[in-house]
């Protein structure tokens, strides 16, 4: 199986490299939605998109780790410490089942 994740997004101006850490989409298959544990939950960081995109532009297709099949995930868009807006919307979580 495969899952992917895809959306459209945008930053209010260009993240340069030095930067680009303070903002992250992350996954986890261990955080239980309670907002208390969300520092003890074990987070994968999900990349691939451009830090550059100043108008709404489309991710492309991300894959999700492969130990995420299967169990309920919650995803995050992770804004650490940045001082750029991020706009986020159109999020679309694709799972593709293998059969041979």
């Amino acid at each position: 199986s495969e899952a992917s994740l895809n959306f459209k997004y945008k930053f209010s101006e260009a993240i340069p490299a030095e930067f680009q850490h303070q903002y992250t989409v992350v996954i986890s298959h261990d955080y239980d939605g309670n907002v208390a544990n969300i520092g003890t939950a074990t987070w994968v960081e999900i990349k691939g998109f451009s830090y550059e995109t100043t108008t709404y532009a489309e991710s492309g297709v991300l894959s999700l780790p492969a130990e995420m099949i299967g169990h309920k995930c919650y995803i995050a868009w992770k804004y650490n410490g940045g001082n750029k807006a991020w706009s986020i919307r159109n999020v679309k979580v694709t799972a593709m089942a293998i059969v041979q």
